[in-house]
């Protein structure tokens, strides 16, 4: 990933070094939630799917700038004829690993208002200890959340509340320039071929 998209080694080298640690400790791997920040098109959707084939996770992307709800991610309420479960539950109970990895994509573009808040349920899925015991509010089914591997995209920091970005390492990539730019754009390319 790093000689394709060179300037996401500073990711790269995070993700590197909190893998060693987890298994230095001989715990699971545990990588706590990333926010890649930066104009659009310089390959942050790109490099999150690319990570989590190299960690060999499946990688769920979860568009934020639709009129998504806060039920998309923790189900929607029993009381309505349309209730449905929300993303957490089919990735943990009916997807392949503890540990998907979940690409929240244009995090800066979520809304909020009388439908409820998009990024309301990331205050506890976040945190590595609320995050062991979230509920499914359609299924009612308590789940151990605390090893995803969230991802978030963003282009403008400013529109992300403050309580989100705590949340989260930061990492402002800058668009690569000359033979690195390429080389990028070449990986992309070849990407959307496949």
């Amino acid at each position: 990933i790093e000689l394709q998209l060179p300037h996401f080694s500073a990711v790269l080298a995070f993700v590197r070094e909190r893998l060693q640690l987890s298994f230095a400790r001989q715990q699971p791997m545990h990588i706590p939630p990333i926010l890649l920040l930066g104009d659009p098109g310089i390959g942050k959707t790109h490099f999150s799917h690319e990570l989590a084939r190299a960690l060999g996770l499946p990688v769920r992307r979860h568009t934020l700038d639709g009129g998504i709800t806060d039920s998309a991610l923790m189900g929607s309420d029993k009381r309505w004829a349309n209730t449905s479960a929300g993303l957490i539950f089919e990735e943990l109970v009916l997807g392949t690993s503890a540990s998907p990895v979940i690409l929240l994509d244009e995090i800066d573009k979520a809304r909020s208002g009388e439908q409820g808040n998009a990024l309301g349920p990331l205050h506890s899925l976040l945190e590595p200890v609320s995050a062991k015991a979230i509920t499914d509010i359609s299924v009612e089914i308590t789940m151990d959340a605390s090893h995803i591997v969230w991802i978030a995209t963003a282009n403008d920091p400013w529109k992300i509340p403050a309580p989100i970005r705590s949340r989260t390492h930061e990492f402002m990539i800058e668009a690569p320039t000359g033979h690195a730019a390429l080389e990028a754009a070449q990986a992309v390319a070849r990407a959307v071929h496949e």
